[in-house]
């Protein structure tokens, strides 16, 4: 048995803190709420909020069509359905690269996460504002403050939007935004469960970085993955493949834009219709860096005694607090 943060898809949440923004990633920065992205002339409103762990007359929340437009209560509604309650103040930090937190934030809840309704059109994201890589909020304070975007920005205008302000520091933001990439296409039913998957996705990398992907017979010395590339659950019932298909070039994207594919795949398929799925991944190729959704990602179960180059076995690391899944 593994643990897994209440955040790991209940369904599970970007740290803000990220320089540059790679080119054609800017719609993925605003749906994980990276206000280094945002532009300055937003319009908050203050909140009356009482909350534990939060000061009153704190909380902001913006309105903005650049977080979408015709957004459904309905859907966002179902979207913070999933968001944890739980009163008790967490430590929230920017995942840390290549390896465990030191042992003082083993506990702490690591960013990206996201929570997405089962029609993946809604999308729930808390990040770190500013220039800092910590702080500290309850998971009711996040979801108290999703609760306050979808009645004050969401039912009225429709429109997406952000709270600052979050928690006992304030360091913490949460959004509401329109998912604008397409709904995985869902596959054939699976054992898998979602706890089981997310936790695939929890430990994944998610690095803002440009990678070359290509397929193993093209690689070059400049290759950073070949393809395909298996990543598995520690109990085997779940593997996400990713892979480019017979198409044979060589695709520019990054983990953050895999993991995000494979977040979509899980709330609508594995948790939403208890299937398998597959969604594509944003990229570019070639070098005038034309788009493409060639790479793409699929979620299955994970077949028995079955070993392939390039596969990671992924083992149990140190829990978040929370719940198992």
């Amino acid at each position: 048995m593994f643990l897994l943060s209440p955040f790991s898809l209940a369904l599970p949440l970007l740290s803000a803190c990220v320089a540059d923004v790679p080119p054609g990633e800017a719609d993925i920065a605003l749906v994980l709420g990276d206000t280094a992205t945002l532009p300055s002339n937003l319009t908050w409103e203050p909140v009356d909020l009482a909350v534990p762990g939060q000061n009153p007359n704190v909380l902001q929340v913006a309105c903005d069509v650049r977080f979408g437009n015709g957004l459904d209560a309905r859907a966002c509604f179902d979207a913070w359905h999933y968001a944890p309650r739980g009163t008790q103040q967490e430590t929230w930090i920017t995942r840390f690269s290549g390896g465990l937190p030191p042992p003082a934030l083993r506990g702490a809840v690591q960013l990206p996460l996201v929570i997405l309704n089962n029609a993946t059109s809604c999308v729930l994201a808390p990040a770190i504002a500013g220039a800092v890589t910590i702080a500290h909020a309850s998971a009711f304070n996040v979801s108290e403050a999703a609760r306050k975007i979808i009645q004050m920005c969401v039912i009225p205008r429709r429109l997406g939007g952000i709270a600052r302000n979050i928690g006992g520091d304030n360091r913490l933001t949460a959004s509401v935004r329109k998912n604008n990439q397409p709904h995985p296409q869902c596959t054939s039913p699976i054992r898998a469960t979602t706890g089981s998957c997310a936790y695939i996705l929890d430990e994944m990398k998610k690095e803002w970085t440009d990678e070359e992907f290509a397929p193993a017979s093209m690689r070059t010395p400049v290759t950073t993955v070949a393809l395909p590339l298996t990543l598995r659950s520690p109990d085997g019932m779940c593997q996400m493949v990713i892979d480019i298909g017979p198409t044979q070039m060589v695709v520019t994207s990054s983990f953050l834009q895999v993991w995000y594919a494979a977040e979509l795949v899980v709330a609508g398929c594995v948790r939403g219709a208890r299937k398998g799925g597959q969604a594509s991944v944003k990229g570019t190729f070639g070098v005038l860096k034309r788009p493409t959704d060639a790479l793409k990602i699929t979620i299955m179960d994970e077949p028995a005694q079955i070993a392939l180059p390039g596969v990671i076995n992924e083992t149990a690391q140190d829990s978040w607090s929370g719940a198992t899944a």
